[in-house]
């Protein structure tokens, strides 16, 4: 009977482990969670996730943001007030936060669009650092 319940127990624990395989902040991409509004509008005066096709997004729920349909290659097109040194941190809000993108620019001030590559199935988090400083968290999702 011990056996039993031993082996009851270690199946619900197998059944209910993934489904604590949410969104977890990656650690990777910085500590800070909260964006800094202030700083963002005094460094940019637009930016949007595009699709490269050109196809339409929907706008989804709050935590979803937009959502497109995948698989599909996406651009952060901005324009920002003055040269910035520019980090983008993109991860799943699955599997622990796997890091899918993480690369830092210089960009000029003026327009710009910068190529974040092609995604599959999922929802994501795009964490924008200015300087060192989180400025923006956009949320997006490939159905």
């Amino acid at each position: 009977m011990k056996a039993l319940r031993t082996a009851l127990f270690m199946l619900i624990c197998a059944t209910l482990v993934p489904a604590c395989d949410t969104f977890q902040p990656s650690q990777l991409c910085g500590d800070q969670t909260e964006a800094d509004y202030q700083s963002f509008v005094k460094i940019f005066s637009e930016m949007q996730l595009v699709n490269l096709d050109g196809s339409y997004a929907e706008d989804g729920a709050e935590q979803t943001g937009r959502v497109f349909d995948g698989p599909t290659s996406l651009a952060l097109s901005l324009y920002n007030e003055q040269d910035t040194q520019l980090r983008l941190c993109i991860f799943g809000t699955k599997r622990n936060g796997e890091i899918v993108f993480d690369e830092t620019f210089t960009v000029d001030a003026g327009q710009e669009s910068i190529r974040l590559g092609e995604f599959e199935k999922g929802q994501y988090i795009i964490r924008v650092y200015a300087d060192e400083l989180l400025v923006e968290n956009i949320s997006f999702m490939i159905k």
